[in-house]
């Protein structure tokens, strides 16, 4: 969870937020949730908990990195 209380989701080290959701598709598209803002277009979308397409081009370093 964020520090506001929105669902966060962590592949490969990079947390992502939920952006938008399609309610007649189902799917889910999550974005970068530290650089979003900066600039990065990394983001997942997703149906069902189960990713259909990634982009996972970041412009930073792994947000995780320091919590292992």
């Amino acid at each position: 969870m964020s520090r506001n209380g929105n669902p966060l989701i962590t592949s490969n080290g990079f947390t992502y937020f939920r952006k938008q959701k399609n309610l007649k598709s189902g799917v889910e598209r999550w974005a970068c949730s530290t650089h979003h803002h900066k600039g990065c277009k990394a983001a997942l979308s997703m149906i069902d908990g189960v990713i259909i397409r990634k982009n996972t081009d970041h412009n930073h370093d792994n947000s995780m990195r320091n919590y292992y």
